[in-house]
């Protein structure tokens, strides 16, 4: 992992988890790319949901189509040629991991180089083949009767245990909302984030993230959408992060062009009530094809 020292105080920022209408977002690579320009962005990565090959047996709206792939490259190409001298453009993909009975779906199903990309995400949305945990509340619910038997802490063990698979596979570049399970637990109606138990499950996947040193990210998704008051993850989660010296990259998982720094201010206030000074950038790929990251103060 390549890094560069900055100690001057960031007065640009970046969004690398962004989806546009060639997925479940809102507004094209154009509108993204005009929005990053008016909010002097230092850059912009696109990261559609991956798509999911036939043979994967899984159904998905939220993911791009596999016929849409070569359009999608050669707009955000198009995009990095024509704003080059105002800002970064880059091609991401947010990859699933999708783990029921076997490994269905994996980040390592993508290649950067064969498929051009600058970066990946590693996402885990599903928990069965057929339902994951971001849906809607309704299907939250089903998920954690019909699927769990009604046992919350059984799901919740179940995704953090996809995660950690994930993890140890690897093939991606940023952990995605790694506490993404808590969307819909607005004043702990389904689990309590206080419990032992589920802090445990934390304190395992903060060791794991550490030993592979895995970037990850803080993202204000939930919040620019009204369904949570805090960034993934929760500012718990971040204080262990920092007390095991994990890189986080701030992104905005923006599903609309006006989302692409939504909420930054205040994620930067949960970082420092973490105990975060800086953040990484994303810099591109060096030509060894290992990321490059730039630290960033956020004080």
């Amino acid at each position: 992992m390549m890094y560069h020292n900055a100690s001057h105080i960031a007065k640009q920022c970046q969004s690398l988890h962004v989806h546009t209408d060639y997925c479940d977002g809102h507004g094209s690579v154009a509108d993204y790319c005009n929005a990053a320009f008016n909010k002097g962005f230092s850059a912009i990565g696109f990261s559609a949901h991956a798509p999911l090959k036939p043979e994967y047996g899984i159904a998905s709206e939220s993911n791009m189509k596999n016929e849409d792939f070569p359009k999608y490259v050669a707009d955000i190409m198009e995009a990095k040629k024509k704003w080059s001298e105002k800002f970064d453009v880059f091609l991401g993909l947010e990859a699933d991991h999708i783990e029921a009975d076997r490994i269905y779906v994996s980040p390592l199903d993508w290649d950067i180089k064969t498929n051009k990309l600058d970066y990946i995400l590693g996402s885990v949305h599903f928990v069965t083949k057929t339902r994951c945990v971001d849906a809607c509340v309704n299907e939250f619910d089903q998920l954690v009767k019909e699927d769990f038997n009604g046992d919350c802490y059984a799901l919740i063990k179940k995704y953090y245990t996809n995660i950690e698979h994930m993890l140890n596979l690897g093939g991606f570049d940023i952990l995605s909302h790694v506490d993404l399970i808590k969307k819909f637990n607005s004043n702990n109606q389904f689990f309590d984030e206080n419990d032992d138990l589920y802090k445990k499950q934390i304190a395992s996947i903060v060791e794991t993230i550490s030993d592979l040193k895995i970037v990850t990210e803080v993202n204000t998704g939930g919040m620019n959408r009204g369904w949570t008051k805090e960034p993934y993850p929760s500012k718990y989660f971040l204080s262990m992060l920092n007390k095991n010296h994990v890189p986080v990259i701030l992104n905005s998982d923006a599903h609309k062009p006006e989302h692409l720094d939504g909420s930054y201010k205040e994620a930067r206030s949960f970082l420092i009530e973490a105990g975060y000074s800086k953040i990484v950038a994303f810099k591109g790929r060096d030509s060894g094809s290992n990321a490059i990251w730039k630290e960033e103060s956020i004080l």
